[in-house]
């Protein structure tokens, strides 16, 4: 059985279908929502964002001086904390609806609600299998602290074991690392497998990437490594016209003890004027489709990998092209 090519996954989203412009219309979509609880917050949060970056400006001002960091703003910060939270688990439900069309789109080529987003069972599925991975997440990091915590143990057990639990211990990141990135590839496809199956499935993806780790490995990689190179050429490029204006108040601020108020003058008068509106409309624009092309992109992988497994148990040979 031919093996199923890394490029053909990592490009498997922006195949030519039946239908053209459903992704579109989907990331069109999750970026008005998500600009419109950015919005949102902002409106909301502003006098507490102001009064919270006031603080770390001159706590940035006073130590790169010598001096000594001052107390940050608990109220302010305590205040802030349910919006942030609040904003976050929406924007966190809104991915999950665009994962949801992206996925349903992909592997069941179906759509549904506005521009292809929806509150359906697809979109809880995955906004479920989100909360999945982090608590995963929780307990590998309590086994990476048990496990030092066990290293440090027989270390002091004897002198002679003292040596071989620091070489251990010097080399077990690399072990873990290469442990997270065995099992995230391994259960990557999970959301594509719940919508495929219109349930929720979280192991299963275990199964359908049998044998298909490191053609996944690199397709992930192709898209990772070419998301990082379009964002860092676009943001260095894009944020030439504020760097130019703005770097010199900032080093005032950082290095020279400066008013942290001439910063924040400095960014009002700067987003007051037309022309650098319109660069940071130009900037947000660029990055967010950026961002989107790299959703889709790592989307169509796990949906090729489930369209894989359908072609494993169907005795059809993946195809390469």
């Amino acid at each position: 059985m031919a093996e199923l090519s890394p490029v053909e996954a990592a490009l498997y989203a922006f195949k030519r279908r039946e239908r053209r412009f459903v992704l579109t219309r989907a990331a069109i979509g999750y970026l008005l929502l998500r600009l419109t609880i950015g919005a949102a917050f902002l409106a909301i949060a502003w006098p507490l964002l102001s009064s919270a970056m006031s603080w770390y400006l001159d706590a940035i001002g006073s130590v790169a001086n010598g001096g000594v960091l001052t107390a940050p703003p608990w109220q302010t910060l305590s205040a802030l904390a349910p919006l942030v939270i609040g904003s976050g688990l929406l924007s966190m439900l809104v991915l999950a609806a665009f994962e949801a069309a992206c996925l349903r789109w992909l592997v069941r080529n179906e759509t549904s609600g506005f521009l292809g987003l929806g509150l359906g069972a697809d979109t809880w599925r995955v906004f479920a299998l989100y909360w999945i991975w982090f608590l995963c997440g929780l307990i590998f990091l309590a086994l990476v602290v048990a496990f030092y915590v066990a290293l440090r143990a027989v270390s002091g057990l004897h002198a002679a074991l003292g040596v071989v639990t620091v070489f251990v211990g010097a080399l077990a990141p690399l072990g873990l690392a290469a442990l997270v990135i065995w099992a995230g590839v391994r259960l990557s496809p999970a959301a594509a497998l719940s919508i495929a199956y219109k349930r929720l499935v979280f192991l299963d993806a275990w199964k359908a990437t049998r044998g298909k780790f490191w053609p996944a490995l690199g397709a992930f990689v192709l898209v990772i490594v070419g998301y990082i190179i379009a964002a860092t050429i676009l943001d260095a490029i894009l944020r030439i016209p504020f760097a130019t204006v703005l770097t010199p108040v900032w080093h005032d601020v950082v290095l020279n003890n400066g008013d942290p108020e001439n910063l924040l003058r400095a960014l009002r008068d700067t987003f007051s004027q037309p022309q650098y509106i319109a660069f940071g409309l130009l900037y947000a624009a660029v990055i967010a489709a950026v961002v989107c092309v790299f959703y889709v992109a790592y989307y169509g992988v796990n949906a090729r990998l489930v369209k894989a497994a359908e072609e494993e148990r169907a005795g059809v040979t993946p195809a390469l092209s």
